[in-house]
C-alpha cells in the first residue's frame, strides 16, 4: 500500500520571508545560466592565426656624428729645430741604428733663422761701434774737464750694454 503523504500546513509567511522570495525567484535563472557549458563553446571556436616564413636579411646601419679623431696612445715629442718634414726614411716598426737619418726637414725655415741671426749680429756690431765712439768722445771731454763724470759713466754703461747685446746675438747664432 502506498505511503500516505503527510502534509503539514504552515501559517502565513513572515514579512521578511515575503521580501526574499521574489529575490530568490529572480536569482535562480541567473544561477542556472552561469552553470552553462563554456568549455564546449570555447572548443568550438578556433582562432584565426596568420603565418609568415622567416627570411634572413642583412642589417644596414648608418651612423653619423661629429667629433675629434684622436689616437689611443699619444707621445709628446719635442725637437731641437722647427720645420716641415719633407721625407721620412723609415716606417713604423723598422729597426734603426744610431746616427741613421730618420727624416729630412725643409731647410727654408732654418735658412731664414740663420739670416735673421746674422743680421742681428751685424746690427749689434754697429751699435757697439757707435757706443765705442760715443765713449771715446766722452772720455776725452771728461779728461779736459768739459763734461762731468756722470756723462762718462752713462757712456760706459751704454758701451757695456752693447757688448752684452752682441754676445747674446752671437749666442743665438750657435
Amino acid at each position: 500500500m502506498p505511503t500516505p503523504l503527510v502534509t503539514r500546513q504552515m501559517g502565513p509567511l513572515p514579512a521578511f520571508s515575503r521580501l526574499l522570495l521574489p529575490l530568490f525567484a529572480a536569482a535562480i535563472p541567473l544561477l542556472l545560466a552561469s552553470c552553462s557549458d563554456e568549455q564546449a563553446q570555447s572548443a568550438a571556436h578556433v582562432p584565426t592565426v596568420k603565418v609568415a616564413s622567416a627570411v634572413m636579411k642583412t642589417d644596414v646601419v648608418t651612423v653619423s656624428g661629429t667629433g675629434e679623431v684622436r689616437p689611443r696612445v699619444e707621445s709628446v715629442l719635442s725637437f731641437k729645430v722647427s720645420g716641415r718634414v719633407i721625407s721620412r726614411d723609415v716606417d713604423i716598426g723598422d729597426r734603426v741604428k744610431a746616427g741613421q737619418v730618420l727624416a729630412r726637414l725643409d731647410a727654408t725655415e732654418q735658412q731664414a733663422d740663420l739670416a735673421a741671426a746674422e743680421a742681428a749680429i751685424r746690427a749689434q756690431q754697429a751699435t757697439l761701434r757707435t757706443a765705442e765712439s760715443y765713449l771715446n768722445r766722452r772720455r776725452n771731454l771728461t779728461q779736459t774737464g768739459a763734461l762731468p763724470q756722470q756723462q762718462l759713466d752713462e757712456a760706459i754703461q751704454q758701451y757695456d750694454s752693447a757688448v752684452n747685446d752682441l754676445a747674446i746675438a752671437s749666442a743665438k747664432l750657435v
